[in-house]
């Protein structure tokens, strides 16, 4: 109690709930405190962009950084990073969903539930908008089990409306396999 210090403990959200045990043996707070970060808002995407690729490029790309990423950090990052191998490759810079995005999506499913990554999976199979409970029939998850994957998918960003908010987040999910 009198040490000067901080642990910092992250997990990934999902539709399983962090190790209770674990959590039990934390100390009770005011010594603890739980934080959940949610997706970022649009104009928190656009400082992002910005503090990354300047304020003349951040104000063309921003809002579809956002459309794409849902307002993800990893996703912005990935286009960002995206964003610069076209600026080296093309003669007109434009934003792509690239390798960067790609890789920035697989993370984030890697880390989380296998659940989610399987949801992920059936609705990039599907390629449309489909109900919790359709996809999760596809991959063997009962109906609350697949719309808690279904949720945890649209609280990373990518998934909105019960697909993928850019084509080829989907084709990154379906190169995964």
């Amino acid at each position: 109690r009198r040490a000067h210090g901080m642990v910092l403990i992250s997990a990934a959200s999902g539709p399983q709930p962090f190790d209770p045990v674990f959590i039990a043996d934390l100390p009770a707070p005011p010594q603890t405190r739980h934080m959940r970060l949610g997706l970022l808002p649009e104009a928190g995407v656009a400082e992002m962009v910005a503090g990354s690729l300047g304020p003349c490029v951040a104000e063309r790309l921003a809002g579809d950084c956002y459309r794409i990423s849902g307002g993800n950090p990893a996703l912005v990052h990935g286009l960002v990073d995206d964003y610069r191998m076209g600026v080296r490759a093309l003669a007109v810079p434009q934003l792509t969903v690239g390798p960067g995005t790609s890789q920035a999506l697989l993370g984030i499913l890697h880390r989380c539930d296998f659940s989610m990554l399987s949801m992920a999976r059936a609705l990039a199979i599907m390629d449309e908008a489909v109900p919790a409970a359709a996809a999760g029939r596809l991959v063997g998850l009962d109906s609350e089990s697949a719309a808690k994957a279904m949720a945890a998918l649209h609280d990373t960003g990518a998934v909105a409306g019960g697909r993928f908010r850019h084509p080829k987040l989907a084709v990154a999910v379906l190169d995964g396999l």
